[in-house]
């Protein structure tokens, strides 16, 4: 740990302004353009003021997105900016916004030491802890650097460094030289990522920007995305070498793309028990439902729903809802439903920091997982059992009644069937009448005793 950090201390106060070997390059979109397809991680939205995507850097834990006010604020010239920190499991904003240094040129990650490299346009670099975000230390270079990246590979740092791209390793201190006709979006240790503006329209591509150029002293690549997606902000790669596409899709909005993948399909058993039924060798039916409202029925086999193929296309929580179908009259079912959350996530490869050929710049390992699958409240089945009609006879329990026999009925049928009488709706006038009635009566035999009117 000691010997990477002098290392890097020594890039900073030593190699940058050491003479280094230089390959002369020069860059242009000179390439034939290919269709880069992409498919949406998450969507980024405005934290209080920052609405403004810049940056990015993936680490093990987080997504760490550099962004700032879209607005001047009071009059300067200016803009604040902060890191927002996502999770990179559930893709869910868990701390920021951390306001950062202004004019923040790029980030880099460095796995093994846990630490983030933000370059400032005025030369200075901020370390950060890749855990805490609080600053370890800071230096000040002798250049301005536009560009930077860490690479695990070999320990080694990518810098663009004004018209050159200086790789700075243990025993390593070369450079090469381009003309950029672009902004740079991107270095790792392989080249250079820059956009390009298209002047005009080029045969085949139905885009006007979002030109993506690669290029190394031993390889150039030209790609182009969808102008609908938004506008590219950078590319960023973890540490299976996928990469990770950061946009700004609309005003305050923005959003992580990464490369296809392939749907993941997985099922889901419900058991149904019992201490009174032959559950196995019975037939229960139940209705499936989805967030969206989809619905379909299933039918226990072996005494178990069998939700199969259940298919995802891209990451999130998907809820489902699982009610039975109570249409036998002798069965005393669950009183509760089932709900569970499928948890997809999208995991990176476990590449172990292998060099990517210059021909396969986007080499995407990563894929969709099944994370977990959540029951609501742990309730993970139903139980179902005979239903004991005597303790129903002739009985009327919250609002149902239930003949002789123990079966529900209607209100005349309970009535006929178990020989009672519907006691006659007479309200409170009977009752007081009867009461008055019987004061007098009392009154009366007292009045008349009183003044002797019965003789013998």
């Amino acid at each position: 740990m000691k010997n990477k950090k002098k290392l890097f201390l020594l890039f900073l106060f030593l190699l940058l302004i050491s003479p280094c070997k230089v390959f002369a390059y020069i860059s242009g979109p000179n390439c034939e353009y290919q269709h880069l397809d992409q498919v949406k991680l998450f969507d980024l939205h405005a934290v209080d003021e920052y609405d403004t995507f810049k940056n990015m850097v993936v680490t093990d834990k987080y997504f760490v997105i550099l962004a700032e006010e879209k607005q001047i604020a009071r009059g300067s010239l200016l803009k604040d900016q902060a890191l927002l920190i996502y999770d990179i499991e559930n893709y869910n904003l868990v701390k920021g916004p951390i306001k950062v240094e202004q004019n923040i040129t790029d980030i880099a990650y460095n796995i093994n030491e846990n630490e983030l490299y933000l370059v400032n346009e005025t030369t200075t670099v901020q370390i950060l802890d890749g855990t805490t975000f609080e600053t370890k230390e800071e230096y000040t270079s002798t250049d301005k650097i536009k560009g930077i990246s860490y690479s695990p590979t070999n320990s080694e740092y990518f810098l663009a460094v004004e018209d050159q791209i200086k790789v700075i390793a243990d025993g390593k201190n070369e450079s090469f030289r381009l003309q950029l006709p672009g902004e740079i979006i991107s270095s790792n240790s392989q080249g250079l990522f820059y956009t390009y503006q298209f002047e005009e329209q080029v045969e085949d591509i139905p885009i006007s920007s979002n030109g993506i150029n690669f290029t190394s002293p031993d390889s150039e690549k030209c790609f182009y995305t969808d102008d609908e997606v938004g506008n590219i902000q950078v590319i960023e790669f973890d540490r299976g070498d996928n990469p990770y596409f950061l946009y700004q899709t609309i005003d305050s909005e923005g959003a992580v793309y990464v490369l296809p993948y392939d749907p993941v399909t997985t099922y889901v058993e419900i058991p149904i028990i019992s201490d009174t039924l032959d559950v196995k060798n019975m037939t229960f039916k139940a209705t499936v439902k989805d967030a969206e409202g989809k619905e379909y029925e299933i039918t226990s086999e072996n005494g178990i729903f069998n939700l199969n193929d259940l298919t995802f296309t891209k990451p999130g929580d998907y809820q489902f809802y699982v009610t039975q179908i109570k249409d036998n009259r002798d069965i005393l079912y669950d009183s509760e439903d089932i709900s569970f959350t499928v948890k997809v996530r999208y995991i990176t490869s476990t590449a172990n920091y292998s060099w990517t050929p210059p021909d396969e710049v986007f080499a995407n390992n990563g894929s969709l997982t099944i994370r977990d699958i959540v029951f609501q409240n742990k309730k993970d089945k139903f139980k179902n059992e005979k239903l004991d009609r005597s303790t129903l006879s002739c009985k009327e329990i919250e609002g149902k009644f239930y003949n002789k026999e123990g079966y529900e009925v209607t209100k005349e049928e309970y009535l006929n069937s178990c020989g009672l009488v519907e006691n006659p709706d007479t309200g409170s006038t009977l009752p007081i009448l009867i009461f008055t009635t019987g004061l007098g009566l009392a009154g009366a035999i007292f009045y008349f005793s009183k003044n002797k009117i019965f003789k013998v």
